[in-house]
């Protein structure tokens, strides 16, 4: 994965979140309770994203260890254990995530009446699809 991906992927995660918050603030202030579901969808399709994120940089960057066991090193060994008892979480989780933040950016309510949350479902969907990537890319070898 190269570093402008990483930083995509962070940017549009944390993006995702401002745009909830803001959406939510919003929402408080119109009183329209009925229009939480979907802020609601969305905040659950960036549980994974942020989850994966969070791991990644903690194991892989910061970490610097590997997926593959023999490359962790003697240092990266705890780190790599962990990233395999994750692992099969995040298989599942990531495109449940990105299937549930496309339902969500296409099956907004209807008519909007703050584009906040509609900006937030649609950039929760990139971070969930990185995530999944990243997974997929980082299988964990012995």
């Amino acid at each position: 994965m190269t570093q402008w991906m990483i930083v995509v992927w962070f940017v549009c995660q944390l993006l995702a979140i401002v745009l909830v918050v803001l959406a939510v603030r919003w929402e408080f202030r119109s009183l329209d309770r009925r229009r939480f579901g979907a802020i609601r969808v969305s905040c659950a399709a960036m549980a994974a994203p942020l989850l994966t994120i969070t791991l990644f940089v903690w194991i892989f960057v910061i970490g610097r260890s590997s997926n593959v066991a023999q490359l962790a090193g003697p240092d990266g060994r705890g780190l790599w254990r962990l990233w395999l008892a994750v692992w099969p979480l995040l298989f599942f989780m990531c495109p449940a995530s990105l299937l549930t933040g496309v339902v969500a950016a296409l099956c907004p309510p209807y008519p909007p009446k703050s584009y906040l949350s509609t900006a937030a479902r649609l950039c929760a969907v990139l971070p969930a699809g990185f995530s999944w990537y990243v997974v997929i890319r980082y299988f964990p070898d012995a």
